[in-house]
């Protein structure tokens, strides 16, 4: 493979991170509450039950995030024809994956916790 073929398909690279880790995250979810392995904030482990949503969600998002970079990473190497930008472009998607991995990750527990709360279903 020659540095040209490698700078088309190299802005994909984060975006095939993401699906790889959503899943490995989905096949092997960590069961309990843990800080080493998982979805890890303090809003994910308020609860059990906050934990387990936050890693399925958060499992899906990643996968589905990453597909997402994975075809613009493509669409960028075969269209952008200098060594620069496709390295810039890795940096700020992987960035920008996981700002939008935690917000959209974050917003859903909050929203799903002020559901069950108006329902009287949260203890």
């Amino acid at each position: 493979m020659d540095m040209f073929t490698l700078l088309h398909i190299l802005p994909a690279l984060p975006g095939v991170l993401f699906i790889i880790v959503g899943a490995l995250m989905k096949a092997f979810p960590p069961k309990n509450r843990n800080w080493f392995y998982g979805y890890r904030t303090t809003t994910s482990m308020k609860s059990q039950e906050a934990w387990d949503l936050a890693q399925a969600f958060g499992a899906r998002e990643s996968m589905r995030l990453g597909a997402i970079q994975a075809v613009v990473g493509l669409a960028v190497g075969y269209t952008v024809a200098n060594e620069v930008f496709p390295v810039a472009y890795i940096i700020v998607s992987a960035v920008a994956c996981g700002i939008t991995l935690i917000a959209r990750t974050e917003m859903m527990l909050r929203k799903d916790v002020r559901i069950r709360e108006l329902h009287g279903t949260v203890s």
